[in-house]
């Protein structure tokens, strides 16, 4: 049988309803969700648009506008290409693909932004192991503070599947090269998103 991959939005008509001004009247609405079935499984997640859950009537009219058509497109297209990268990699799973495909879509600059500086210090401290006496922890967590909005141009998904130490260079060439500092920031920002990987793949779907 063919492990046909289909991405679909529909109403969650099982959740509660919400009442929703649209073309001049009250209409009941319910929240926008993606429905994701391959293999013969499927889970559904809340679909999320610039960061936003959308609420929908039945004839989902709210999402026939062509910004939201374009939006949408763009959006199953990143699901599926994420999800096939992980039945490609025999690594998807039903379980937790909604959280996993948010982490995807966020990019690293925004992962380690609501950490705090001894959380990141730790880290640091954790990596700097490997090359012990050739920097300090100070001068690895200066380097961090340098380099952070570089993390922006790296989503998640990239950094996963695409990206190794030359490319993560690649993204800061244009500030001067810190060998040892750059080599333990590599190797703890990929941990630290592997770990959190994880977590989202144990994960229940909601």
């Amino acid at each position: 049988m063919d492990k046909k991959l289909t991405v679909q939005f529909v109403p969650n008509t099982r959740l509660k309803s919400k009442e929703l001004e649209w073309a001049g009247a009250t209409r009941t609405a319910y929240p926008l969700y993606v429905v994701v079935i391959y293999d013969g499984a499927n889970t559904q997640f809340k679909a999320e648009i610039d960061g936003k859950n959308i609420l929908v009537t039945e004839d989902m009219a709210q999402i026939q506008t062509p910004k939201m058509e374009k939006a949408l497109r763009e959006y199953q297209a990143f699901i599926e290409k994420a999800i096939l990268t992980e039945i490609e990699n025999d690594e998807f799973s039903m379980s937790g693909v909604g959280g996993r495909i948010k982490f995807y879509g966020s990019n690293v600059k925004e992962i380690f932004e609501s950490r705090s500086i001894a959380d990141i210090y730790a880290l640091i401290r954790t990596h700097h192991r490997r090359y012990e006496g050739k920097c300090t922890d100070t001068s690895i967590f200066m380097r961090f503070l340098e380099v952070f909005d570089h993390l922006g141009k790296l989503s998640v998904y990239s950094w996963i599947f695409e990206a190794d130490d030359e490319k993560f260079m690649d993204e800061i060439e244009d500030i001067e090269a810190y060998p040892y500092q750059d080599n333990v920031l590599f190797v703890m920002i990929n941990d630290e998103l592997f770990r959190m990987l994880r977590k989202y793949s144990k994960a229940k779907t909601i």
